[in-house]
């Protein structure tokens, strides 16, 4: 019996390897490539549920108590402007706020306050928020400022230069304050 023709007129369609080879692509591969695709699109929307938080260890205190807690301790205040969406403050966060040994000097040498932004996500920021930013003039994220209890301006550090270069910033301002103040040393204070 002669082997079946197929029909002149009907082509068929089959699934060809990259570069236009005439290999089809084995069914294995399709499936596994559509699983890794599934697989993907999942993690993303539990990362979407349950993001990742980098553990911090800052003391954050309220601004409403930043001044008055400043006097009692002695010590400037640290703001720390940041928003949600900044990338660059999530680094700050991770490799300073999330390390111990520069969490304890920030600890142990200021009064800390985190000051979010919340304009692009609320359409506007809560009054608090919104006074200080005016006040010290906040044009991007992250802004540090150090300030001692009187709101005068020892520091400012915008944007992140990396772990080293914000905690030179933050203890020189330390020692500024202290050296202004005539408080140099003491139990309260560290400058590595």
């Amino acid at each position: 019996m002669p082997p079946a023709t197929a029909d002149p007129g009907v082509t068929s369609v089959t699934p060809r390897a990259p570069g236009g080879g005439s290999r089809t692509l084995p069914r294995w591969l399709w499936i596994l490539a559509i699983a890794l695709v599934i697989a993907r699109i999942g993690t993303a929307m539990m990362e979407q549920r349950h993001p990742s938080q980098v553990r911090d260890m800052i003391p954050w205190r309220p601004s409403a108590d930043a001044e008055t807690l400043a006097r009692q301790t002695g010590r400037p205040i640290l703001y720390e402007f940041s928003a949600d969406w900044c990338g660059p403050c999530h680094v700050l966060q991770s490799e300073v706020f999330g390390d111990p040994q520069h969490a304890s000097i920030i600890a142990n040498s200021f009064v800390p306050v985190r000051v979010v932004d919340r304009q692009r996500e609320d359409g506007h920021n809560p009054m608090d928020v919104q006074t200080l930013e005016e006040h010290y003039h906040i044009q991007a994220f992250p802004t540090l400022v150090v300030v001692d209890p009187d709101g005068g301006e020892l520091v400012r550090l915008e944007g992140y230069p990396g772990a080293t270069g914000v905690m030179q910033q933050l203890t020189s301002a330390a020692t500024k304050y202290r050296l202004k103040k005539g408080q140099f040393g003491g139990p309260g204070f560290i400058v590595k």
